[in-house]
C-alpha cells in the first residue's frame, strides 16, 4: 500500500483523549521521553505515534517538538475535546475549525 503519509503522530492532552487510539494500535510499544509518553504501533498499514501531551500550550509545544525531533512524522493530527467548551460537543465528534487565533496576542485592559 503506497500512502501519501507512513508516520503520523496523534496528540492528546489528556487519557480520555488518546486510550481508544492507543487501544487500537499493533505491536504497541510505549517510550516516555523527557516524562511525556509516547506509543508506537501500527494502525492500518502506518505508524503511529500518539502522544500524551499534557494540559496546556507549554507542554503541548514541548510534547509537539520532541515528537518532531524523535519520530520525524509526516504528518500531525492535534486532537482533543476543546476544554469541554460546548455542551453539544461529545467523545467522537470531529470538529474543523474556519481559523486559529493565538490567545497567547490578547491581554487583559489595564
Amino acid at each position: 500500500m503506497d500512502l501519501k503519509y507512513k508516520t503520523i503522530l496523534i496528540q492528546g492532552a489528556l487519557d480520555i483523549e488518546i486510550e481508544y487510539l492507543v487501544d487500537q494500535l499493533l505491536n504497541k510499544e510505549k517510550k516516555i521521553i523527557a516524562g511525556y509518553e509516547f506509543y508506537i504501533g501500527i494502525i492500518n498499514n502506518l505508524q503511529i505515534i500518539i502522544s500524551k501531551t499534557l494540559v496546556g500550550v507549554i507542554n503541548s509545544t514541548t510534547a509537539t517538538t520532541i515528537g518532531i525531533i524523535s519520530f520525524k512524522p509526516d504528518m500531525i493530527i492535534n486532537q482533543g475535546i476543546a476544554g469541554s467548551h460546548k455542551k453539544d460537543i461529545h467523545i467522537g465528534d470531529i470538529i474543523i475549525g474556519k481559523n486559529c487565533r493565538n490567545i497567547n496576542s490578547y491581554s487583559m485592559p489595564t
